[in-house]
């Protein structure tokens, strides 16, 4: 598999909207060597943009750990005409669910988690007892258990304080089906993971995210999306409806931290997946485990 070989991480930070294609903030100094690659890029982000419909863009790009290139398009906020720059944090998604990972990683290798234990090793209350649902099954989507609260919650305003208060919505989750039988893509079911380190390591989630993850990388743009606090550089949000860009309607995340919860720049998406390429931040034999297909 090529994408397994390739020293190159590409990350495409996207908020969807209309199209302003004017390109933020310079690239790094170190990028001449790669000016043909990025040109290349700058007209495929300008081609995708404009496909898409895309307000805003940040693009970064390592090589064998460094930064080559990093770059922002567009808009971040398209009513006060904020441009994308390399510092916009934008909402990423499911690349939350690879820094839960990399922070169960970190507690493998202080011997406080395993990735084949029972979760009721972990969490009593786990209804499914005895079916060997593991975070490995979960962190795979193979465990079996349903999606149906967090599909309910797109735009909650519901806040959870603490991952306990969630987990009793999630914990509510029936079996689709015996776990290990076939592959289902959730999202909620990451919240059990988040239950399963706060137990473990005897600390919440993003304290524990902050200390064995974001702090030792150095991702000082990489932050809960919380909804209240005022954070710089925030973009905004939005959403296509009947062909037209709108305004996202308000929501909180809190249900969902560990699996879709986080904010973060283009840099330091990339900091983050060349740190698993290769030894240092997690063990070899750590990287192996998390990389194992299922």
């Amino acid at each position: 598999d090529r994408r397994r070989q390739t020293p190159l991480a590409l990350l495409l930070l996207l908020c969807f909207g209309v199209l302003d294609c004017d390109a933020q903030a310079p690239a790094p100094a170190n990028a001449g060597r790669y000016s043909e690659a990025v040109t290349a890029g700058r007209a495929a982000v300008a081609e995708m943009m404009k496909e898409g419909g895309v307000p805003g863009v940040g693009v970064a790009v390592a090589v064998g750990g460094e930064l080559v290139w990093a770059e922002g398009f567009g808009f971040a906020d398209l009513e006060r005409r904020v441009p994308v720059t390399r510092e916009t944090k934008f909402g990423v998604g499911s690349v939350t669910k690879s820094l839960t990972m990399a922070l169960f990683g970190r507690l493998m290798e202080e011997r406080l988690v395993e990735l084949d234990a029972p979760v009721e090793t972990y969490l009593p209350e786990f209804p499914h007892k005895n079916l060997k649902i593991s975070t490995r099954l979960i962190a795979g989507h193979l465990s079996g258990l349903d999606d149906t609260f967090n599909a309910s919650q797109t735009y909650t305003t519901t806040h959870y304080a603490t991952t306990s208060e969630a987990l009793r919505e999630i914990l509510k989750e029936p079996l689709r089906h015996r776990p290990g039988e076939r592959h289902f893509y959730t999202t909620g079911p990451y919240t059990i993971i988040a239950g399963v380190v706060e137990r473990a390591a005897g600390s919440d989630y993003h304290t524990l995210m902050a200390r064995y993850v974001t702090g030792p990388l150095g991702l000082k743009n990489t932050a809960p999306n919380e909804r209240k606090p005022v954070i710089p550089h925030r973009t905004s949000f939005y959403v296509r409806e009947g062909g037209r860009t709108v305004n996202a309607p308000y929501f909180d995340p809190s249900f969902k931290w560990a699996g879709a919860g986080y904010l973060s720049t283009a840099e330091d998406v990339a900091r983050f997946g060349a740190a698993l390429l290769r030894p240092g931040f997690l063990k070899q034999s750590t990287v192996g485990e998390l990389f194992r297909p299922l």
